[in-house]
């Protein structure tokens, strides 16, 4: 079963480079603002049994930013680029066997508290095999994050037939001068790879322009 599921996220992963034109933009972006708050959130939502991630934080900014650029929340059938009409965005799952991604849909409509639920959820049951093939399903756009390793950035590779995936790195102490003065900030690094069959590159950096914008202002994400 190992040896099959490989072969087969391989051979995805060979037709989404091989059919595709791909991408990569990434930026350096600050996640003081971001940190500080899913550490008050999670210390007010601990009886609900919530935990909020900095992957989580970045997959709300993406249902939010997907609803003002939709042309990253798209696909390509034939010669016809089709948009979503809902933002279903999946979040890749390390397994044994490769990645695994579950989907959160309508991210754009829930709340970060309910999506800190349900990417809880879908995580726990995916380890456990218990996930259903409908919950793996009719993604429109993906975050994939390596924010637990030691990896600072990377080129992700679309989940066809999807148009994008960004990814997230790790998160960095950095120098940073604030009026005039050096100080320590926190940064990592998000990675957009796009079909560029479906946009150009500037759509696509103003897209990882406004995520990178709501994770500095990050109570625009509740």
């Amino acid at each position: 079963a190992y040896a099959g599921r490989r072969r087969v996220i391989g051979e995805r992963m060979h037709e989404s480079l091989s059919s595709m034109a791909q991408l990569t933009l990434t930026s350096e972006t600050r996640v003081d603002a971001a940190l500080e708050m899913l550490h008050g959130l999670n210390r007010e939502w601990r009886p609900q049994r919530v935990v909020v991630t900095l992957p989580v934080l970045v997959l709300r900014a993406c249902a939010l930013a997907l609803r003002e650029h939709p042309r990253l929340n798209a696909r390509l059938e034939g010669a016809e680029i089709v948009v979503a009409d809902a933002v279903h965005v999946g979040l890749a799952v390390d397994d044994e066997a490769g990645l695994v991604v579950p989907v959160v849909r309508h991210a754009d409509r829930q709340s970060l508290q309910e999506i800190a639920h349900t990417v809880a959820d879908l995580v726990e049951r995916t380890k456990e095999r218990r996930v259903t093939p409908d919950e793996l399903s009719g993604g429109t756009f993906t975050v994939t994050a390596l924010d637990g390793s030691v990896v600072d950035a990377f080129t992700p590779v679309i989940n066809p037939p999807q148009a994008a995936i960004l990814g997230l790195g790790r998160v960095r102490e950095v120098p940073v001068i604030e009026d005039g003065a050096v100080r320590g900030g926190r940064v990592a690094v998000l990675s957009l790879t796009f079909d560029h069959r479906v946009l150009d590159g500037a759509p696509a950096a103003r897209f990882l322009g406004r995520v990178a914008e709501l994770l500095g202002r990050p109570y625009l994400l509740m």
